[in-house]
């Protein structure tokens, strides 16, 4: 899975995508993943703080991680 393949598959499910941030610029109270230097980043950004954060070697597992902590979110989902 790729980051084109995330988004697809977020909005299936109805996610919010004011709730994520895939690679861009990151706002306040969402969920959000960023290639750094060849690895991927996943967290949730709050405040200005990261947290949760976790790093991945390839973009397919930071995707399906993400894609698994969002679909048992409720409070992402329109």
């Amino acid at each position: 899975m790729n980051f084109n393949d995330l988004k697809t598959k977020l909005d299936s499910i109805g996610v919010n995508e004011q709730t994520y941030c895939l690679g861009g610029d990151f706002g306040d109270e969402q969920y959000c993943l960023e290639k750094i230097n060849h690895r991927w980043r996943y967290y949730y950004s709050e405040r200005g703080q990261k947290m949760g954060e976790r790093l991945f070697d390839n973009e397919s597992d930071a995707c399906e991680y993400m894609y698994s902590i969002l679909e048992n979110d409720p409070t992402v989902m329109f």
